[in-house]
């Protein structure tokens, strides 16, 4: 991952080795120093103490199979190539 990430950053920022390396550094340390928003943070706790009805925009969806017979075929199947036509 590493090499990929330095092949990248020597393809759109040509520079010295020194400075390469550096820079490397720089966009491991920026992204380990991410942080996640607020509202992440918010619904993570709702998960976490079993809140899930208070997220908004999330519904229940009941782990069943949809109880009516399925429907007949209307197409006709298309011809192998081996059978006669």
């Amino acid at each position: 991952m590493e090499q990929a990430k330095q092949f990248y950053l020597q393809q759109k920022y040509p520079i010295s080795t020194h400075s390469r390396d550096a820079r490397a550094s720089e966009v491991k340390q920026t992204s380990e120093s991410e942080q996640y928003p607020p509202s992440f943070h918010a619904i993570v706790e709702l998960i976490a103490t079993g809140q899930e009805s208070q997220i908004p925009g999330i519904r229940d969806i009941p782990l069943q199979i949809n109880p009516a017979p399925p429907s007949e075929s209307k197409m006709v199947c298309p011809k192998k190539p081996w059978e006669p036509r």
